[in-house]
């Protein structure tokens, strides 16, 4: 069976399709990773024999005595214990605002009899939303 393989590069994928003839498609390949889909069962053999010869010619010789360079994963800071959210309770972090640099209980009961809004009320829901 002759199969058209043709390559496609969108969205992050770099694959090799297979079609037939007639443009059905029964099989792709992700270049990436190596790995073959099958559409169409009764083309098994013969999608899995052309991608993977299409992918062994994509794969770049390695001269001899030079191994190939692997790309170093960015690392993380390590944590400190300053870190670790176990140990503080939510919303620690606006009570101790709050209590430092926020209105006193004066400022908030005048500002409540007489409705006018304070600047604290959005960081007192988000009080309330963290708990």
């Amino acid at each position: 069976m002759e199969l058209r393989v043709t390559r496609w590069k969108r969205y992050g994928h770099d694959r090799l399709y297979a079609d037939l003839p007639d443009g059905t498609a029964v099989g792709w390949a992700d270049v990436t990773t190596g790995d073959i889909t099958v559409l169409r069962a009764e083309c098994r053999d013969d999608v899995i024999a052309v991608l993977t010869k299409h992918l062994q010619n994509l794969a770049e010789p390695v001269p001899p005595g030079r191994a190939p360079e692997v790309q170093a994963r960015p690392t993380l800071p390590p944590l400190t214990p300053a870190d670790d959210l176990a140990a503080t309770p939510p919303g620690q972090a606006l009570r101790d605002l709050l209590a430092e640099s926020g209105p006193g209980l004066m400022e908030r009961v005048v500002s409540r009899l007489l409705r006018r809004p304070s600047e604290w009320d959005s960081w007192r829901k988000g009080l309330v939303g963290e708990r």
